[in-house]
């Protein structure tokens, strides 16, 4: 074999070499199946309220963030990150909701739902504190004041009733010294007495008259 032989197949196994690096290289540089999270429209609130277009949605895992993306006018977002993480979280302008997901598979997707609250500064809690405060004192007077009423009201009552009663007793008291009914004191008994004697007065009245009749009839008749 001659020189020029053994420097073509030395030249066409470098080729073929060479092809198959630059094979393997272009397909390496294709990006890779990622796992998907997104958002539907409706899905991202902040304090109850639809987040605003341009709210921005990040993907965070162990401290680290791993992408993130703007609400668009729709109301969507997505953010690709690599399969097979564990606890990727998610913010929504900077607030989190505490919840955690895992990218399970190459090429998967999850639908998340982001629903965030605004904290509450440190001072505005103390102050909601000490107005809740007063309010539970407020009402805890109340109640004191309301319970001192009743009471009040309860010994008046009291005291009306024993009024009532004193009164009473009083009142029996004079309808034993001066009674409503019977002689007024022309009866023995002073019960019903009189009526008998009005009886035997009229009747002794009536002998004396029939009497007086007769002895004016003798007188008569003797004359």
């Amino acid at each position: 074999m001659t020189f020029r032989g053994i420097r073509a197949r030395w030249l066409a196994v470098v080729g073929a070499a060479l092809a198959v690096v630059a094979v393997t290289t272009a397909v390496l540089a294709q990006p890779q199946p990622q796992f998907r999270f997104y958002g539907l429209p409706g899905d991202s609130t902040i304090d109850g309220e639809i987040a605003p277009v341009g709210s921005t949605v990040t993907a965070t895992a162990g401290g680290e963030v791993l992408g993130s993306a703007v609400i668009g006018e729709a109301g969507t977002w997505y953010v690709d990150v690599e399969p097979e993480l564990e606890s990727v979280g998610f913010t929504l302008n900077g607030i989190s909701d505490g919840a955690t997901y895992s990218a399970e598979t190459v090429g998967g997707s999850l639908k998340v739902e982001l629903h965030v609250t605004t904290p509450v500064p440190e001072d505005t809690a103390e102050m909601l504190e000490a107005e809740d405060s007063a309010e539970m004192m407020e009402a805890a007077d109340a109640d004191d004041t309301m319970e001192s009423a009743e009471d009040a009201d309860a010994d008046s009552v009291m005291e009306a009733d024993d009024e009532g009663a004193a009164m009473q007793e009083e009142s029996d008291e004079e309808d034993e010294d001066y009674p409503v009914s019977g002689t007024g004191g022309l009866g023995a008994d002073g019960g019903a007495g009189w009526p008998l004697a009005v009886g035997v007065t009229a009747a002794l009245m009536a002998v004396i008259a029939g009497a007086a009749l007769m002895i004016s009839r003798r007188t008569d008749s003797v004359s």
